[in-house]
């Protein structure tokens, strides 16, 4: 656990969440990792399903949004290449939508939207866009709730600021949207596979 704290004090926001994770099983900080890996796809479920349970009241409706969640390619196919970040979007974001959602309501929901925000924008950066689009498209939607709105922002704030900082400083500020870890080879999917949602050529980067 030492060594992964002390790696958390790197300017990669990423970082963060693998010493959380490994805390979690400070006695085995890896096995967090296993473990996470194991249940990704019930832990993806249920997410899908408390958030599918936002837009249908149906049992077979949220039962559908939860195993479309669970068995995307986007999933299955991280599972496969070992991408551990974009596993953890995947697992976090219905969790982040649903916070995100009542951000307004309770600080305490605002304050669980922030932290949901840091984890999955740590995880994959390229979503930055789209994320201060979505908070601005918040913040004009919930007047009352400005302040509660903001708030998001925060943690992603502390995350990347250092980052950001060495970013500017380098003349690099775009490296800041990198995804983090290692990025194995892959053969890009054609325009069928992506509209199908996989990125990769072939069934999640096998070839055919």
């Amino acid at each position: 656990c030492y060594t992964l704290w002390s790696a958390a004090g790197s300017v990669v926001p990423y970082a963060w969440v693998l010493a959380t994770l490994g805390t979690l099983t400070f006695w085995n900080p890896s096995f967090s990792i296993v473990l996470l890996l194991v249940l990704a796809v019930p832990l993806a479920a249920f997410g899908g399903w408390h958030w599918a349970a936002r837009i249908t009241e149906h049992p077979a409706g949220r039962a559908i949004g939860a195993g479309a969640w669970a068995l995307s390619p986007v999933l299955l196919g991280s599972l496969d290449a070992g991408r551990l970040p974009t596993v953890i979007v995947v697992i976090a974001l219905p969790w982040l939508l649903i916070a995100a959602s009542r951000a307004r309501e309770s600080w305490s929901w605002a304050g669980s939207a922030s932290l949901l925000a840091g984890v999955v924008l740590a995880c994959a950066p390229a979503l930055i866009p789209a994320a201060i689009v979505l908070l601005i498209v918040g913040a004009c939607t919930s007047p009352r709730g400005l302040s509660k709105v903001f708030s998001i922002a925060l943690v992603p704030l502390a995350l990347f600021a250092p980052l950001a900082l060495h970013a500017i400083r380098t003349g690099r500020p775009l490296d800041m949207l990198l995804d983090p870890g290692l990025s194995p080879a892959f053969t890009p999917g054609n325009p069928w596979h992506l509209m199908n949602g996989i990125p990769e050529f072939g069934l999640h980067g096998r070839a055919p």
